[in-house]
């Protein structure tokens, strides 16, 4: 059981450390690169790895027994203990590498389950070209910057406003194309921002109505998953089942709730 104080000291951390990493992310996006190619498109450069040391250091200083996953493997970092801390450095490294602004920094701390599942307790992500700080923990609310949130009231799936990401991945990213391309009429607008974190928090602030991608990794919407149910939001897998976590990439839908149960139909039926 986590007490009221122990989810607030998680949450302080999981803001502090995704502030102190965007931040440092900012001040060198202006700097030469080095990349590392991690295949099918994918890339993680310095300021991934820098931001990921920063992190995990600056947790460990504070729970020296607890666990890790992480996005890159730069270090080794424990992976097991009594909360495990989810996260993503830099969600959206293409666009930091090109110099465009859609990127966010994501950190989740997750209590573990059985067949390695996961509870995510607290979590935060941080827009550092917006200065804009999401946050949530079990039971606390959804915050941006300290001010209450909510998703949108939309009921409608032809008056909503969806985001989508393609997967590295081609076949992935083919189908994602074509279910969008299929949604046409059916929604109101799409949007692709190229960074899953960034387009979770503002489902969750009510700026979208619903997010769908095929092949997200638990690293890209573990905070998001506890920013978007605090904040009044729904997350299934495309089926509508209950999440279950897999490192290797799962499926996923969130949405304001209002509108979850259309997209199902609409995906069913596609």
């Amino acid at each position: 059981m986590t007490t009221k104080n122990e989810l607030a000291l998680l949450l302080k951390v999981a803001r502090e450390t995704a502030v102190s990493a965007g931040k440092q992310a900012r001040a060198i996006i202006e700097q030469p690169r080095t990349i590392t190619d991690k295949g099918h498109g994918d890339i993680a450069t310095d300021a991934d790895f820098a931001a990921q040391t920063l992190i995990i250091d600056t947790i460990l200083a504070q729970f020296p027994h607890h666990g890790f996953l992480a996005e890159e493997e730069n270090a080794p970092y424990p992976t097991k203990g009594p909360i495990i801390w989810i996260v993503d450095p830099l969600d959206g490294t293409q666009n930091y590498n090109r110099r465009q602004p859609e990127f966010a920094v994501s950190v989740a701390a997750a209590r573990p389950l059985p067949n390695n599942q996961f509870q995510p307790l607290a979590g935060a992500i941080y827009d550092p070209m917006r200065d804009e700080l999401f946050s949530a923990a079990s039971g606390m609310g959804a915050f941006i910057n300290n001010h209450p949130i909510t998703v949108s009231a939309i009921h409608q799936i032809k008056q909503s406003v969806l985001a989508v990401d393609w997967s590295y991945n081609p076949s992935l990213g083919a189908s994602m194309l074509n279910y969008a391309l299929s949604l046409g009429k059916a929604v109101k607008s799409l949007r692709a921002l190229g960074s899953a974190a960034l387009c979770l928090a503002w489902v969750a602030a009510g700026r979208y109505d619903a997010y769908i991608n095929f092949h997200l990794k638990p690293w890209d919407i573990a905070a998001a998953v506890v920013i978007v149910e605090e904040a009044g939001g729904k997350v299934t897998h495309l089926d509508g089942c209950p999440l279950q976590w897999h490192k290797s990439g799962l499926d996923c839908l969130f949405s304001n709730g209002r509108v979850h149960t259309q997209y199902l139909q609409h995906l069913h039926h596609s």
